[in-house]
């Protein structure tokens, strides 16, 4: 009568070493040097919103990434090297429990079953402890941002999956994130999904002559905007090193010397006309190609032309990428 209550111990004891251990099963999301599993799902609203204000991909995400996607704070934990020993250690004792079990010469169907469930999610799992091992290692830490879907090693290539579902087509990096996202969230299914939805709106491989026009004369422009607006920004800094970081001073502080506030302002103004003045020209041109452009032309590829003015530098920034794309397979 004694064995039965040890028994239940053991039971419950084993139990809460299989919950332990599945943490090593939760989405791995690495933001430079922290890693995290998220579980649960996210906000619908939430997610919604953010799709919804996403303009480009995100290659800096920031350690608000999972926040913003609409999982609560009790979904996301920090993998600190306590909580990977305690998840090891459960994992340890259940691998113990299950090769004892599985060691045993008569077995139940039930329990065979049971063991040999157990041994397939094991193996699942030490790889998972491999794969967070190594991200949580000191030599990986500053290595970039991965995100890897739950009881997986490796996320879904969304590029070789988008070969399968429609190989004439290119898939841009816009969609590309948000299948990575589709199988991070969900699964390789949801990505699938989203792939096929999308294929309509992809532009094609093959580029006619008149297509090779449009596609390389919007490249030049856009690449001769992105170098005015580097040295835009070096001018800016040129400015403030010789205004403000020479003579040790904030810019509010340039009040008390009259001389060198209004040259600084007027060098300023100058600067930021020019830039206005080229982007005024930039706008110019590519409302000028795409009039020029066949309409049939421009929507093989998926682009609108820009609404305002003001709007171009942001559209530029989106567009560069699919446009760089398609011009290196014109050229090369």
């Amino acid at each position: 009568m004694k064995d039965k209550p040890q028994k239940k111990k053991i039971v419950s004891i084993n139990a809460r070493s299989r919950a332990v251990a599945r943490n090593f099963n939760g989405r791995i999301c690495k933001i430079g040097s922290r890693v995290y599993i998220v579980d649960g799902n996210p906000d619908p609203n939430k997610l919604f919103d953010y799709l919804m204000g996403l303009k480009e991909p995100h290659d800096n995400i920031n350690e608000y990434f999972q926040h913003q996607l609409g999982f609560s704070g009790s979904d996301i934990r920090e993998v600190l090297p306590e909580e990977l020993n305690n998840w090891n250690q459960a994992l340890v004792r259940w691998q113990t429990v299950t090769y004892q079990m599985s060691g045993r010469k008569r077995q139940k169907r039930e329990e065979k079953v049971k063991v040999e469930k157990w041994l397939r999610e094991l193996e699942q799992l030490e790889k998972r402890r491999e794969l967070l091992q190594d991200l949580t290692d000191s030599k990986n830490k500053n290595q970039g941002n991965e995100w890897i879907p739950a009881h997986r090693k490796e996320k879904t290539n969304a590029e070789a999956l988008f070969n399968k579902i429609a190989p004439e087509k290119i898939l841009p990096s816009q969609f590309n994130f948000l299948a990575n996202l589709c199988d991070w969230i969900g699964d390789k299914n949801s990505a699938g999904r989203l792939l096929n939805t999308m294929a309509p709106y992809c532009y094609a491989k093959s580029i006619d002559k008149q297509s090779e026009k449009f596609i390389i004369r919007l490249f030049q422009i856009f690449q001769r905007d992105l170098k005015d607006g580097e040295k835009f920004l070096r001018s800016l800094e040129n400015l403030e090193n010789t205004y403000i970081d020479k003579l040790k001073i904030r810019p509010d502080e340039l009040f008390g010397f009259p001389e060198k506030y209004q040259e600084y302002h007027r060098l300023l103004d100058q600067l930021h006309l020019q830039r206005k003045e080229r982007e005024s020209y930039c706008f110019n041109e590519i409302i000028e190609l795409f009039s020029q452009t066949p309409p049939e032309t421009i929507e093989k590829f998926g682009i609108k032309k820009p609404c305002r003015l003001k709007h171009v530098s942001n559209y530029i920034y989106i567009h560069y990428p699919e446009i760089e794309k398609l011009y290196n397979k014109i050229n090369y």
